[in-house]
């Protein structure tokens, strides 16, 4: 089987899709897309275990989902599905169960090798956020000390 073969998917088959409930805690890798306030820039990839608002619909994959995969290819496809399905500034989680489609390779070993490389991409991504995180505070730190 070629690696480069993909079968359109449906995220409801290979994941849990919930609104965020209070106080769970959702695994690394899940996925996460604003029901309202739909804004683009703010679906995000879970870096750790983590509670999530409840303004959230939480795509946790399967336990044999590659996580970090799914979640780039949920990227992939966001824009598209949002676009199309979104009612203004809301999002329905039923639509968001019976429509969210993406491809998906069809190969194990392509889809495990992609979620090391991505999983090693986000991380580097979320170290860099938080360096200049703090950057930002230490500038505000000593631009505060500086007029004392």
């Amino acid at each position: 089987m070629s690696t480069l073969e993909w079968k359109r998917m449906r995220a409801s088959e290979l994941c849990e899709i919930e609104r965020a409930q209070p106080d769970k805690v959702y695994r690394e890798g899940s996925y996460i897309i604003p029901l309202s306030g739909v804004n683009r820039a703010v679906c995000a990839v879970l870096m750790k275990p983590s509670t999530v608002e409840s303004r959230f619909a939480v795509l946790e994959p399967r336990e044999d989902v590659p996580p970090y995969y799914f979640a780039t290819i949920c990227d992939e496809e966001i824009d598209r599905f949002l676009a199309t399905y979104a009612t203004g500034i809301n999002l329905q989680i039923d639509t968001l169960k019976k429509h969210f489609k993406f491809n998906w390779h069809t190969d194990r070993k392509t889809r495990e090798a992609l979620n090391i490389v991505f999983r090693d991409l986000e991380h580097k991504i979320w170290k860099t956020q938080l360096k200049i995180e703090i950057k930002k505070e230490q500038k505000a730190y000593m631009l505060e000390k500086m007029f004392v």
